[in-house]
C-alpha cells in the first residue's frame, strides 16, 4: 500500500468517526463506503513504511453497522435474520 493511498483511508476513516460523532449518518455511510472501495483495490491491507494495517472485515462490518444506523434515522428498521437447522 503506497503511503498516498494509506494517507487517504485514514483521512476518511477520521472524516467518518467525526460525522457520526456529529450526527450526520449519511456523511458517515459515504465516507465508510469509500474506505472500503480503496480497500478493495488494494492487494493487501499492510502499508509498506510501517507495521499499520486495515482489517477488511471489520471495515465491512461498519459499512452494515452505519447502512443499519442511517437507515434508522431515516426510519427504516432492519433485523438480522439468522437461519438455522432445527
Amino acid at each position: 500500500m503506497s503511503d498516498s493511498q494509506f494517507a487517504k483511508i485514514l483521512a476518511r476513516v477520521d472524516a467518518a468517526i467525526e460525522a457520526d460523532e456529529g450526527g450526520d449518518s449519511a456523511r458517515c455511510l459515504q465516507l465508510v463506503g469509500q474506505i472500503e472501495l480503496l480497500m478493495a483495490t488494494l492487494p493487501d491491507g499492510k502499508n509498506e513504511d510501517s507495521e499499520a494495517s486495515f482489517d477488511r472485515e471489520a471495515i465491512s462490518r461498519s459499512l452494515i453497522t452505519m447502512k443499519r444506523k442511517h437507515g434508522a434515522k431515516c426510519g427504516v428498521i432492519t433485523e438480522v435474520v439468522r437461519y438455522r437447522r432445527g
